[in-house]
């Protein structure tokens, strides 16, 4: 019989969502660097946007209203309204409605989308489609989720990107996150499997019955191999849980399990479990890479910190980052993981409190308990035996990732099967069918077209942003490709700045292309022959890329203004540009500003307080040619603002020895530049040398250890110089200064041959400078000199990698 138009449309909204249960574990694109959430995020959006259309279209047609209202609808609007406020009083807007850099799963966006996806499933799917067909597409979806993953983990790559080819890819995020969704999946399997009866509904007949029969052994077969490879407790306890609700209930209703041969899968488990969890070890021969985060005593200090800020609505979602940057305990610098910067806590439940306040935290918590407790009511009072079994099917589970959410943390996926369980348990719950025709009301039918309309030019909207976005990421990835490649910075620049004009609200776009601007800089005035003179038309195209990397860093600060990484790269464009800005002052001072802001919101991480004390020195040395003005009175002011700078890089590189991390080396090496440029040579030496005993590598530190001697020239100097300047060359061959330092060093011994050898390589590596050929000219005549040259360094010196 033909399907009617109506009919039709109901049926693809029922397809869609039961499409996206499947389809979002499992989707991924390689287009952008981030290749599994935020693709997740744009196909659910687009995928309940889509249904939701064709449900309400349906009506249209019909021209009647449907709907089984029920209590549990406002569920999802407990923690939708929280993070809509949370978002509203965020720092970072974009990031806390839309989501980035893996943050998406916070996102006001993905909430609402499972929202709506919430309330499809209790009023748009059928009991068959909520009973059996979402339980079968995530297990569909968790079979081929375990097989990606065991291949990549046995060294079998199925994919040609490069992303796919490590030992951790999987379609869901970590591998603990997909250890964590397929438990979930293996218990709601499991309770199908033990309280399936022909006459009821939890499994599909005839050949897909068949099927889902088979899907459900070897999702357990492959679960187990992946949760003995991963063997982390939290997978194991989770497990424990799960089963152990089944198990409960199995003794509580005894009768419901009239097979008792289908317990043994569960009991198996549990039991497997349990030695796994104590006794057993792993006994594949491959190891799963460990998964790095905060432990619990550390995120329950930085939320507790966090609420003291912003107690009723947090920071916003996607902003732990910023938050733990700011609250970060000074003991963390005595670890290897120091100089990370995590963007989650140790569990779902201490990201999501400084995210969104005690009210946020409220609004998940009382959604939770709601629901546990008209399940239990549901499992306690129900007297039919189908919907007492699919609520114990939908509670078990649910226990499962309720209590996965409290130790160990969340994606989208992992809060796709929350809110996948959350629907199908409360569809059982007392709904009454609610429909209203309008076949005879034009205003009825004029209203829900007008809303029908909206909601589809939102969806096409919403396509073309997407689209956007997509492209954003897909240049930004190529940008990133393109870097690593050794291209041009002329292509890289083009990528980055296409990326941005896609999407404008993206933060680490321009980040990333100020930072690209301020190294192409460096290297079109690196190229300048240092004897001439730019021509005007490179001297105007130099100003603008100036001004369009200054541009770009504020930018940064002004997209998300409490992320340090921001005020970092500005501090550094202002600091570096300093020579190329007519208004010195004006960006020593935002340089100075800029770096300052960054140590409030970072004050314990010492690569961030050096990058202060580096400031500090460079804005001192900018002030050096105003000692030698003639008018006294303005080289005394600029002497007194020298030392005035050079005393706070000293203090605050001391603070950063003393108080943070004694064993930073750039602060040590910083200061022992802070103390040469105060003329302090003795302990400039003395600090450089401990610096260098414990970084016999590092090109930079032999550097200036030589030049320092060189500089002192007291007894057995020359020597000692000569030394380092050649272990410098050794370490790296076209390190130019260490050459022409060297070639000083010879000098000053006599040694004209070796010095004309040294300059001449420093001349094959710069044929357009005309200082060194005049030095390589003299040396040839056989004139020698004991003057110390000046370095050779231009502005691409001081510019972080």
């Amino acid at each position: 019989m033909k399907m009617s138009t109506a009919d039709a449309l109901l049926a693809s909204a029922r397809w869609i969502v039961c499409g996206l249960v499947f389809f979002i574990p499992i989707f991924f694109l390689p287009v952008s660097i981030d290749v599994l959430e935020v693709n997740k995020q744009t196909l659910l959006v687009i995928g309940v946007l889509s249904a939701t259309l064709c449900w309400l279209g349906s009506m249209l047609v019909r021209r009647e209203l449907t709907f089984r209202p029920g209590w549990a609808d406002v569920l999802p609007v407990l923690v939708l309204v929280p993070a809509v406020l949370s978002a509203a009083f965020s720092s970072s807007p974009y990031l806390s409605f839309v989501g980035t850099a893996s943050q998406q799963y916070l996102s006001v966006l993905t909430l609402f989308a499972f929202a709506v996806l919430f309330i499809l499933i209790n009023h748009a799917l059928s009991p068959q489609d909520t009973a059996v067909r979402l339980p079968f597409a995530l297990v569909a979806s968790a079979v081929v989720s375990a097989g990606v993953a065991l291949c990549s983990l046995f060294g079998i790559s199925l994919f040609p990107f490069a992303v796919a080819q490590t030992a951790a890819f999987n379609t869901v995020g970590t591998l603990n996150a997909l250890g964590f969704f397929l438990v979930s999946v293996v218990v709601v399997a499991t309770c199908i499997w033990a309280l399936h009866r022909d006459e009821s509904t939890l499994l599909a007949k005839g050949v897909a019955g068949q099927v889902e029969r088979g899907l459900i052994v070897v999702l357990m077969l492959l679960a187990l191999v992946v949760l003995v490879i991963l063997d982390y407790w939290v997978l194991w306890g989770a497990l424990i849980v799960g089963l152990g609700v089944l198990c409960a209930l199995a003794l509580l209703r005894p009768k419901e399990f009239d097979e008792p041969s289908r317990l043994i899968a569960p009991f198996f488990l549990l039991a497997i479990s349990f030695l796994f969890l104590f006794f057993l070890p792993n006994p594949f021969p491959v190891s799963a890479p460990v998964e790095v985060t905060p432990n619990h005593e550390l995120s329950l200090e930085v939320a507790q910190a966090s609420l003291e800020q912003s107690p009723l609505f947090g920071e916003g979602g996607g902003t732990y980052l910023f938050t733990f940057a700011q609250e970060r305990p000074v003991a963390l610098n005595e670890t290897n993981f120091w100089n990370v910067r995590f963007d989650r806590g140790s569990s779902f439940a201490l990201t999501a409190l400084p995210a969104f306040g005690w009210v946020g935290a409220a609004g998940w918590v009382l959604m939770i308990v709601l629901a546990v407790l008209a399940a239990l009511g549901v499992l306690a009072r129900e007297k039919a035996r189908g919907r007492w079994a699919f609520a114990a099917t939908a509670f078990a589970p649910l226990a499962t990732v309720v209590f996965g959410l409290f130790v160990y943390n969340a994606n989208i996926t992992l809060l796709l099967v929350l809110f996948v369980f959350l629907a199908m348990l409360s569809s059982g719950f007392a709904r009454t069918a609610w429909s209203r025709a309008f076949r005879s009301s034009p205003r009825g039918s004029l209203f829900f077209s007008f809303g029908f309309m909206a909601l589809a030019i939102g969806l096409l909207s919403l396509i073309f942003m997407a689209s956007q976005r997509y492209l954003a990421e897909a240049a930004f990835a190529q940008a990133v490709r393109d870097d690593r490649a050794g291209a041009p910075a002329e292509q890289v620049i083009a990528s980055l700045d296409r990326a941005a004009t896609f999407n404008r609200f993206e933060d680490t776009y321009y980040r990333n292309l100020a930072h690209a601007l301020l190294l192409q800089i460096g290297s079109l005035v690196e190229r300048q022959d240092s004897g001439s003179q730019m021509t005007a038309a490179e001297r105007e195209y130099v100003t603008s890329l100036t001004a369009a990397s200054v541009n770009a860093a504020k930018r940064t600060t002004d997209l998300s203004p409490d992320n340090v990484l921001n005020w970092l790269e500005r501090g550094v464009v202002y600091r570096e540009l300093i020579p190329l800005i007519s208004n010195t002052s004006e960006a020593s001072g935002f340089a100075r500003t800029a770096h300052e802001r960054a140590v409030e919101l970072e004050p314990s991480n010492p690569a961030t307080v050096t990058e202060l004390a580096k400031t500090y020195l460079a804005l001192a040395e900018s002030l050096r040619e105003l000692t030698l003005a003639e008018d006294p009175s303005v080289s005394a002011q600029a002497q007194k603002e020298v030392q005035t700078l050079l005393t706070l890089a000293e203090t605050t590189l001391l603070h950063v020895i003393q108080d943070l991390k004694p064993d930073y080396a750039p602060a040590h090496y910083q200061l022992a530049l802070a103390y040469e440029r105060q003329g302090r040579l003795d302990d400039a030496i003395g600090k450089m040398e401990s610096v260098a005993k414990y970084n016999s590598l590092d090109v930079g530190v032999a550097f200036q250890l030589g030049l320092l001697y060189l500089r002192r020239s007291g007894e057995g100097d020359v020597g000692r110089a000569q030394s380092q300047f050649e272990h410098a060359v050794e370490l790296a061959p076209s390190y130019s200064n260490a050459r022409w330092f060297l070639a000083t060093v010879y000098e000053q011994q006599g040694d004209l041959a070796r010095a004309t050898e040294q300059v001449a390589a420093v001349a094959a590596l710069n044929p357009d400078n005309a200082i060194v050929q005049a030095r390589l000219t003299r040396l040839q005549s056989g004139q020698t000199s004991s003057t110390i040259p000046e370095n050779l360094d231009t502005l691409t010196s001081g510019i972080a990698p």
